[in-house]
């Protein structure tokens, strides 16, 4: 056995050779030497013996792997002084990631003892650590028990009344920032295991969570965002634990989400959980009066310009460019999926109408992308009461100074016809000529302005493809300037727009 632990100490140093050939060969010989049953035992020596952290630490993770397919195999005596080994290890290993790394070991392990309703120890240590008036040792002890959590939340259902007493305590901790993140990383793992008895206790800790929260926003916006996942875990497997601080929980989101002193991931992060929020609990919204305040604050983000965001310029709608304007325009698009039309408009219209004649382009911009987003959720309320109107206003937008804001207009004008037909067509004589005049304008300096013409075709496209025969009349012109640009463009992405549009007009209009 010794000889075969040294012979894979070997292996696992030459894995870690930057040589491809001298890593691919070392490849080929572990994975044979996986393949013995063995293998447990010399990872374990390895663990334990090598004086190269880097090898102990690629020996813990190769054995984490082996265990979670092999333990149960594993004898009982064996199994037993294995336990044992790890916990001591725990103690002694100094190096910092090879004891994170045999942390996952002891985690993996505590997944299938304690399924078994075995391994005490693991609960004398756990208890030792966390309650160590030692910061490094409680440190560590919730380090511990947020892994532990992790694999065995089911098997600790009997234990659950002593956590949330301990995990009370532990997020009052102001010794240490790490005691508290990892508290709320375990409770985490243990919401979708919790149950109605379980709903009281978890509730209780709910406001000492968005302090936490709070706190790691001011050290650490890494681990303060992980600490949010919390919400989102909530809102997917038992969103009535939050409900009675839903109140609070929205309005720290919404202060988070608005805060440009906040990372873009970490704003986003918020937003993501108010869309969550309104779309589950929507009534609660209504009955909290929580809306005008949600919405003035997602208007406001959407409105910010780009310095403010430290992104490029976008037109808003793209939830991809993970820019907090954008995101905010995903959450008013969930509001006018979920909310009725009649609730959303007076408080959101407050907020449009005087964005719409603002100085400010990127308020401007905002208000169109806000109208974009409404045309599929409140579509049949539109149609009746607000069409033209609204029309009108994207229509002169096509030509405001701010490229921004045409480019906006282009993008409401687009989804307006994808989702307001058929009435929207009946304005085709009014629009056409507009989108005929931004297309010869933005053919001119495409060069310059790539987006502007793809938002120019894309409104083009739309439009035209629900006109059918009443397209017609407008067809030799625009087949002509379509036609036009593939003659004398030698831009590639405008030649593939004019080809797009030709043949979706071609479909169209037979």
């Amino acid at each position: 056995k010794a000889g075969m632990a040294t012979q894979l100490e070997d292996v696992l140093a030459r894995l870690l050779v930057p040589e491809s050939a001298v890593i691919q060969e070392a490849t080929t010989e572990l994975k044979q030497a996986v393949k013995d049953p063995a293998i447990i035992d010399s990872l374990v020596t390895v663990l334990t013996q090598s004086a190269d952290p880097k090898i102990r630490q690629l020996a813990a993770v190769l054995l984490r792997q082996r265990l979670i397919k092999l333990w149960p195999q594993i004898p009982l005596p064996q199994r037993t002084s294995l336990k044992q080994l790890f916990l001591q290890l725990l103690v002694l290993e100094q190096e910092h990631i090879v004891r994170n790394s045999t942390v996952q070991i002891v985690s993996v392990v505590a997944g299938n003892e304690l399924a078994e309703g075995g391994w005490s120890e693991l609960f004398v240590f756990l208890n030792e650590h966390c309650k160590s008036r030692d910061i490094r040792q409680r440190e560590f002890g919730f380090y511990l028990l947020s892994a532990v959590t992790d694999t065995s939340g089911e098997q600790l259902k009997t234990n659950f009344q002593s956590l949330f007493r301990l995990f009370g305590d532990a997020l009052l901790d102001r010794d240490s920032k790490l005691v508290p993140y990892y508290t709320i990383k375990s409770l985490t793992h243990l919401v979708e295991h919790t149950g109605e008895e379980e709903i009281r206790p978890f509730q209780s800790l709910i406001p000492n969570v968005l302090q936490v929260i709070r706190m790691l926003l001011q050290e650490d916006e890494d681990q303060a965002i992980e600490a949010m996942e919390l919400f989102d875990e909530l809102v997917e497997c038992d969103v009535s634990i939050i409900v009675p601080h839903l109140k609070d929980v929205l309005e720290f989101c919404l202060e988070v989400a608005v805060s440009t002193s906040f990372s873009n991931p970490t704003r986003v992060k918020a937003l993501s959980f108010v869309s969550w929020l309104t779309r589950l609990k929507k009534k609660t919204v209504q009955k909290k009066k929580l809306l005008p305040k949600l919405l003035t604050v997602v208007f406001s983000i959407m409105a910010s310009s780009p310095d403010a965001e430290e992104g490029e310029e976008e037109t808003g709608e793209d939830v991809e460019s993970g820019l907090p304007s954008s995101f905010a325009s995903q959450v008013l698009d969930t509001l006018a999926l979920y909310l009725p039309p009649e609730m959303l408009f007076p408080p959101l219209m407050q907020l449009v109408e005087p964005a719409s004649q603002s100085q400010n382009a990127y308020e401007r911009k905002a208000a169109l992308i806000a109208l974009a987003v409404l045309a599929e959720g409140c579509r049949d309320f539109i149609r009746q009461r607000y069409l033209k109107a609204f029309l009108q206003g994207i229509c002169q937008a096509l030509s405001d100074v701010e490229r921004v804001v045409r480019n906006a207009a282009m993008f409401a004008l687009g989804q307006f016809s994808i989702h307001l037909q058929p009435d929207i067509s009946n304005y085709g004589a009014d629009i056409l000529p507009l989108l005929f005049d931004c297309l010869a304008k933005t053919t001119a300096v495409a060069a310059d302005d790539q987006l502007g013409l793809t938002k120019t075709y894309y409104a083009l496209e739309m439009f035209c493809e629900n006109l059918g025969d009443k397209l017609l009349p407008y067809l030799p012109e625009l087949m002509s300037r379509l036609f036009a640009v593939l003659d004398t463009s030698t831009h590639v992405h405008e030649r593939e727009l004019a080809i797009s549009a030709i043949g979706a007009t071609c479909m169209r209009s037979h």
